[in-house]
C-alpha cells in the first residue's frame, strides 16, 4: 500500500498486450517487485504455445477445453498443489482475476480436477474458488505482474520476440536471502505439445476413441 501511494497509484496495473515499458516504468516495477519477494513464498507460472496448441489433435485439445488458458489454469492449480503437499495438512483457496469470458469455464476445470478420483489430493487441498476484481486485491496484482513478465519471456522463448519488460524477469530471480520468493516457471513450447498430443493419442487408441 506504501508503495502505490508513493507512486501515486491507487493500484498496479498492467495492459497484457504492451510488453514494453521505459526504463522509469521498469525501475518502478521492480520496486514492487522487491517487495513482492520479501511477502510470498512461491511463484507459478505457466505459457503456452497458443499455435502449436491449436495444431494439436482434437483429442489433446479437449483435455483442456480447447483453450490453452484452461491447459495454463490446470497446470498453475496443480503446481500449486503438489507444493501444499509438502505442508502437514494444507489447503488452498483459490482467488482468480474475474474475466467473464472464462471465469465460468475455470469453475468447471476446478469442479472436474476435484471430482477425480486418480487425483484425491485435489479435493483434499483444494477448498474453494473465487473470482475477483484486481483492483481490489494486492495478491492478484501481484501475480498479474508475474505474468505479464513471463508472457514476454515467452514470446521471446517461443518466437525470438524481444520486450523491454523481459529485464524484469531476473528481479524475481535474485539470490538476495531477504528475499523468500521462489518462481517456478514453465514454457509448453511445440516440443512438449507434441509429446503430450502424442499420450493422448497412445491412450485414445487403447480405449479405442480414435
Amino acid at each position: 500500500g506504501s508503495l502505490l501511494r508513493h507512486h501515486k497509484r491507487p493500484h498496479l496495473h498492467v495492459s497484457k498486450e504492451k510488453l514494453n515499458a521505459t526504463a522509469t516504468s521498469i525501475k518502478m516495477y521492480a520496486q514492487f517487485i522487491q517487495t513482492i519477494r520479501r511477502t510470498i513464498e512461491k511463484g507459478f507460472g505457466i505459457a503456452v504455445n497458443v499455435p502449436a496448441f491449436k495444431s494439436m489433435h482434437k483429442v489433446a485439445r479437449l483435455s483442456f477445453r480447447e483453450d490453452p488458458h484452461y491447459m495454463a489454469f490446470y497446470k498453475v492449480v496443480r503446481q500449486t498443489i503438489e507444493y501444499a503437499k509438502t505442508f502437514s495438512d494444507a489447503t488452498v483457496a483459490l482467488i482468480c482475476d474475474d474475466e467473464p469470458s472464462k471465469a465460468c469455464e475455470c469453475y468447471k476445470q476446478y469442479d472436474v480436477m476435484r471430482q477425480n478420483v486418480k487425483q484425491p489430493e485435489n479435493r483434499r487441498v483444494l477448498k474453494s474458488i473465487a473470482f475477483g476484481d484486481s483492483k481490489h486485491y494486492m495478491q492478484l496484482q501481484a501475480a498479474d505482474l508475474l505474468a505479464w513478465i513471463l508472457r514476454a519471456e515467452s514470446l521471446y522463448e517461443f518466437f525470438g520476440e524481444r520486450y523491454s519488460i523481459r529485464e524484469l524477469l531476473p528481479e524475481f530471480k535474485s539470490s538476495d536471502p531477504s528475499f523468500k520468493l521462489q518462481i517456478a516457471p514453465a514454457f509448453y513450447d511445440s516440443d512438449q505439445l507434441k509429446a503430450y498430443e502424442a499420450e493422448c493419442l497412445k491412450w485414445a487408441k487403447a480405449a479405442k476413441k480414435v
